[in-house]
């Protein structure tokens, strides 16, 4: 890990604050400096944020991030690319590139009308076999930036814990009763694979008075967990 400086002088020159990023990032001021100050790297969670937070693209921030200063990727202008930020699995993990795993960016698919709010990663299991196979690339549209509606069949990206670290990719289901679910594809069925209840109507949220805090129902799914919608896949062929 090393010191990422850059950061601090980026926030002052947009007329931001620590504290103002902390919270950007539903964290701690204290969180942030360690970042700075390279005893802790920007987590898998905190990337798309933070790049939008400091008006960087992924590609511009994980060069940055990488070198340990502001840089400018080369040819940026000319071709531009998303970085792949992880292998995403049914289990709900988002793990590093295997490091023999090549290309390690994308390129911004030409009917895309902007990169910002656009997201890739890997398939890393059989979690969506049905639909995606393991190896291939995903590019993911922040549907409040594309404009993409969350219809029966999506495959949508949304995380679910406390911390926000658990990323997972669903497909979205409407039962014959009306129901809505978030549900796995693989071409055999696999308990490690969890569906959960989609609530599109209000926040499915509860208070524990015991304890003061609010609590979510981890079964369900809110439409503001959703990050983004499938909208483009790469196949790999092996």
């Amino acid at each position: 890990m090393q010191p990422q400086n850059w950061i601090k002088s980026r926030l002052k020159k947009r007329g931001h604050k620590l504290k103002d990023l902390a919270i950007s990032l539903k964290t701690t001021p204290p969180r942030i400096t360690d970042v700075i100050t390279g005893k802790r790297e920007v987590q898998s969670n905190e990337v798309l944020k933070l790049s939008e937070y400091l008006g960087l693209s992924l590609e511009h921030l994980l060069l940055s991030l990488d070198q340990g200063q502001l840089v400018q990727p080369p040819d940026h202008e000319k071709s531009e690319t998303l970085a792949i930020l992880g292998s995403v699995t049914g289990q709900g993990s988002l793990l590093p590139l295997p490091q023999s795993f090549s290309p390690r960016q994308v390129a911004v698919p030409i009917d895309a009308e902007t990169a910002r709010g656009l997201t890739a990663y890997r398939m890393g299991d059989n979690s969506l076999s049905q639909e995606i196979s393991e190896g291939s690339i995903i590019i993911a549209a922040d549907p409040r930036i594309h404009f993409y509606p969350m219809i029966p069949g999506s495959l949508l990206v949304f995380r679910r814990d406390t911390k926000q670290e658990h990323l997972y990719i669903r497909q979205y289901h409407k039962t014959a009763a009306g129901e809505n679910w978030l549900i796995s594809l693989p071409d055999k069925p696999n308990p490690d694979y969890a569906s959960f209840r989609f609530n599109l109507s209000q926040s499915d949220a509860r208070l524990d008075c015991e304890n003061d805090k609010e609590i979510q129902h981890f079964d369900t799914v809110n439409t503001q967990d959703i990050e983004a919608v499938v909208l483009w896949v790469q196949k790999i062929y092996k």
